[in-house]
């Protein structure tokens, strides 16, 4: 909720809240059911070894499954907050801060998904990364931390995920502002692209080497309208883009200076956080989120 408005699909506990569950009865699961579970709204993808009997068999079974027209549900594209914003999640009595740093990301569709996947690859997707050298190793800060890209059919969000202790709290978000500010700025280089490609080539067979993942990702393909020329040319693809194709992506994409920051922490340690000069601050219970 801090970058979706609750009124946007994204900005809802998958799980729902306290609330949320308590007001569900038997008849709001079985209407869903109806409505949504229909082949015309559904995915199937088969993977390994088969012959034309058991081909035969699934299009038989499956051919019984009555279609239904669907409701109209788009998922409208998030609005973007500019300037930063600061959440305190209270929690007395805690001695580490939990920390996300969060802006809006990019569609699944979008041309520049591979060329962000190369730059937070380099930025924080990987252990060898700008943000985990400078935060972790040199300034031990944190025994981890990441940025993510979770791309969607409408704008998904780009999340950098850290902790630390209450203290390090101003040092930890002012370091890992600078890093990524510094990532927009200046780009990318030559050597980083190269140990960034050899990273994600060494790790794609890993997402399609058994017929399980094969099949998840042939379906996440095609929920999102994309070709299954994605995974048979990805190599060829990952080779082919090149520094200055990185950097205008992040110069696109990526917004260091437009995003939520939530620290879940006793309110007093994130005092210092204001010092940022935020568009807004605020403070909420922990009992909130329920």
């Amino acid at each position: 909720t801090a970058v979706f408005d609750k009124k946007h699909p994204y900005g809802r506990s998958v799980s729902g809240g306290q609330k949320e569950v308590a007001s569900l009865g038997k008849r709001d699961i079985i209407q869903f059911y109806l409505r949504y579970y229909r082949p015309n709204n559904a995915i199937m993808v088969v993977s390994g070894k088969f012959d034309a009997a058991f081909e035969k068999s699934v299009e038989t079974v499956f051919g019984e499954w009555t279609k239904r027209e669907l409701p109209g549900d788009q998922i409208p594209e998030p609005v973007a907050k500019t300037g930063l914003h600061v959440r305190v999640i209270d929690k007395p009595g805690l001695t580490q801060a939990q920390i996300r740093m969060v802006g809006l990301g990019i569609k699944r569709r979008d041309d520049d998904f591979l060329r962000l996947r190369i730059a937070n690859t380099i930025l924080g997707g990987a252990f060898a990364s700008r943000l985990n050298d400078r935060v972790r190793k040199e300034l031990g800060l944190t025994y981890s931390i990441s940025s993510n890209f979770d791309s969607r059919i409408a704008r998904g969000p780009f999340t950098i995920s850290t902790f630390t202790k209450i203290e390090s709290i101003e040092k930890a978000v002012d370091e890992t502002l600078k890093i990524y500010r510094d990532f927009i700025a200046n780009g990318i280089t030559r050597e980083e692209l190269d140990r960034a490609k050899g990273y994600l080539a060494g790790i794609f067979p890993q997402a399609i080497e058994t017929s399980d993942k094969l099949a998840f990702n042939l379906a996440l393909l095609r929920l999102y309208g994309i070709s299954d020329r994605y995974l048979t040319h990805y190599i060829r693809d990952l080779r082919g883009v090149s520094v200055s194709e990185v950097n205008a992506a992040i110069r696109r994409q990526m917004k260091p200076d437009d995003l939520s920051i939530v620290i879940h922490a006793p309110k007093a340690s994130a005092e210092t956080l204001k010092g940022l000069k935020p568009a807004s601050f605020e403070v909420l219970p922990v009992s909130a989120l329920k």
